[in-house]
């Protein structure tokens, strides 16, 4: 036999041979009439405060993740000082804000925020000053 007869004789779907054909279901994103709120749903995807908007950004980056009611005794002064203007802190109290605000980053935030906190606090680690970073990272590091 010749390749080209052993081809033809191959089964194919082509021709009827085969009664019940295969249809693919139409993607979520492809349906008319789908929010971008339907598609999330469709592939499971969880609907947050950013997500339910209609425009496809996501939070930003200097949103604070979570605090563990374990972590409060580490973490809870960025809460308290929330309120207040960022103006009215000194020079170290801004400090070791962003040190407090890049170590719950890394503790407990998304894997995008973990990994630009911690090239934050490498790339600034010099500007902080080892006292500041020590005094927060330690107490971390003993629980």
């Amino acid at each position: 036999r010749t390749p080209a007869r052993k081809l033809l004789s191959a089964p194919t779907p082509f021709g009827g041979q085969t009664p019940q054909g295969f249809d693919m279901e139409v993607p979520p994103e492809e349906r008319e009439g789908q929010s971008i709120q339907d598609i999330r749903e469709a592939y499971g995807v969880p609907i947050g405060q950013a997500a339910a908007l209609d425009n496809a950004e996501a939070a930003p980056s200097t949103a604070l993740p979570y605090i563990k009611p374990e972590d409060m005794q580490y973490f809870g002064r960025l809460m308290e000082q929330a309120d207040e203007e960022e103006s009215s802190f000194t020079k170290a109290e801004r400090i070791e804000r962003e040190i407090m605000t890049l170590l719950l980053k890394i503790k407990s935030g998304t894997p995008p925020q973990r990994k630009t906190a911690m090239r934050q606090i490498t790339d600034k680690a010099r500007a902080f000053g080892a006292g500041p970073l020590f005094n927060r990272i330690l107490p971390l590091l003993m629980s």
